[in-house]
């Protein structure tokens, strides 16, 4: 059985895998329950990452969750800080006020955008490249 499991949304396509990488990073060997970048945010919505610890989820389920808690698998850890040790890391530049995920027909059609610029496969593209590509086109940044 895995030690501990990496979650990352199916609203994020445009994910760097190095932003992945460095939360698992940033929780091997920290002893600690959950690596997150997103409380609080500096990474773009849409690079979300936590890495969360086998032993605190079956904890947690243990526990009594709303609806909210079982949809949002990684809401009751935040809110019980006390109980659950929690490290953020940090993206070098602030990003946080980016919107990368799609979650809106207004972020499909800029996903879109994006896609539509690249001259490779976006899997290839970096965050700082795709956060340039976004100022480059002037798309919504929230």
């Amino acid at each position: 059985m895995a030690p501990a499991l990496v979650r990352i949304n199916g609203d994020s396509p445009l994910m760097d895998p190095a932003v992945v990488d460095r939360g698992i990073g940033e929780y091997n060997g920290a002893g600690v329950d959950l690596v997150t970048n997103v409380r609080p945010r500096s990474f773009p919505k849409g690079h979300s990452v936590e890495v969360v610890s086998l032993a605190a989820l079956q904890d947690a389920s243990r526990q009594e969750l709303t609806a909210d808690d079982r949809e949002h698998v990684t809401r009751f850890l935040y809110a019980n800080p006390d109980r659950y040790r929690i490290r953020n890391f940090a993206c070098e530049r602030p990003l946080g006020h980016l919107q990368l995920s799609v979650d809106t027909p207004e972020d499909f059609s800029a996903f879109q955008c994006l896609i539509g610029s690249m001259s490779r496969s976006h899997v290839e593209y970096g965050l700082l490249e795709i956060v340039e590509m976004h100022a480059a086109l002037q798309l919504p940044q929230s």
